[in-house]
Parts: C-alpha cells; structure tokens; sequence
C-alpha cells in the first residue's frame, strides 16, 4: 500500500528486510475521531496474513497485542512519536 520506496526506506530505518505489504492502523471512535495510536501493521506476504489481520480488524476492542507479533512491523523511534 505504501509502494515500494516507502517500503525500502522503513527497512533502511528498522534494519529488517521489507517485503510485502504496510499497513498503518489507528483505532477510531465511531465518529472516525483517533482513540488511539496509529500501528504499522505487516509485511503481509500471504493470504494468511491477510486473512489473519481481516479477522483482527474485525475486533471490536482492537488491541495490537491480539495481533500475531509476526505482523507488528517495529520501527526504531516509533514509540518516541506519541503527538503530532
């Protein structure tokens, strides 16, 4: 979703290899107003990991650790970001 730029340069910064799809999740209250952080989500590279994340999603108290931790993209710094 974030093409493959995107992806090369969030391997460059985590160290990891990147490849498949990112997704960037933000839980939201029903009027669409963010309740809490965004999450990278990913690489998905299988229809299971696409499957696995619909069913999270679907989740009504989403939670990133529900999530498998093989689909929890890290970031170094991430959890620095914490406002805009």
């Amino acid at each position: 979703m974030l093409g493959r730029l995107s992806c090369h340069a969030l391997a460059i910064r985590s160290g990891e290899p990147c490849t498949g799809t990112l997704l960037v999740v933000q839980p939201c209250l029903p009027d669409r107003t963010p309740s809490g952080p965004a999450w990278w989500i990913g690489p998905l590279t299988t229809q299971d990991d696409i499957e696995t994340v619909r069913r999270w999603l679907d989740d009504p108290v989403l939670s990133i650790t529900t999530l498998p931790a093989r689909l929890r993209f890290h970031t170094t710094g991430s959890d620095d970001a914490r406002t805009n």
